[in-house]
């Protein structure tokens, strides 16, 4: 764990300020030949965005999970893998779906689809994972989730106990997740897979985070915060 201190920050330069600092940790692990799987967000973009690194690595970065299709595409996944792979000049694999689809027979039908299979394994076999985590203090659906949950849907999940989201999984305070029906319809790689991934990074902070944080170390979905 590495502790950021903000000294009074808002909200905006804190995310700034994890990013950097996640950038140097990064940039210091990374090496030729890795598999990366990174997934989206405010905090991994800043991340990528403050790196720059001095030498070039055949790296190959893969999308962790589905397009958000959100209004900024700079926090979406396929524009984070593609720009974190050209930081290295390395290749990068899109996960050619949506974050979540509307039913289980649709999700069915595309995870047998081979160029779905390749991306997830690839993940699965990935050194470094990046992922940000999502907490659930605020009254309505953060913009991530504008386009799948309603404010009706977004008071339910935290009713029925959501406490954060990490790679777009609900889980609730003892960071188990939760049997509720969109983490049904989620596309992306599992986060029983993501706890795994040896060099698992979380980048997250923010007092409207800590209990969606302190969750996620319970229920070891990351191993470097």
């Amino acid at each position: 764990v590495r502790v950021l201190k903000s000294y009074n920050q808002n909200g905006h330069e804190v995310i700034k300020g994890l990013g950097f600092f996640a950038a140097e940790y990064f940039d210091s692990l990374i090496m030729d030949g890795d598999i990366v799987s990174c997934s989206y967000g405010r905090t991994v973009a800043s991340t990528i965005q403050a790196l720059h690194p001095s030498r070039k690595l055949n790296i190959t970065v893969v999308q962790m999970i589905g397009a958000l299709g959100v209004e900024n595409p700079f926090i979406d996944g396929p524009d984070l893998v593609r720009l974190l792979s050209d930081k290295y000049g390395g290749k990068y694999v899109y996960l050619l779906a949506p974050l979540v689809v509307s039913d289980q027979n649709v999700k069915e039908s595309l995870t047998k689809q081979l160029r779905y299979q390749e991306a997830i394994n690839l993940s699965k076999s990935a050194r470094i994972g990046l992922c940000g985590i999502g907490g659930m203090s605020e009254e309505t659906p953060s913009p991530i989730w504008t386009n799948y949950l309603n404010h009706h849907e977004w008071v339910e999940l935290r009713n029925q106990g959501a406490a954060g989201h990490m790679g777009a999984y609900f889980y609730d305070e003892t960071g188990k997740i939760i049997d509720v029906e969109i983490n049904e319809r989620v596309i992306g790689l599992g986060l029983e897979y993501q706890g795994k991934i040896p060099y698992m990074i979380a980048v997250a902070g923010g007092e409207s985070k800590a209990i969606s944080i302190h969750a996620a170390l319970l229920g070891k979905y990351m191993n470097i915060l």
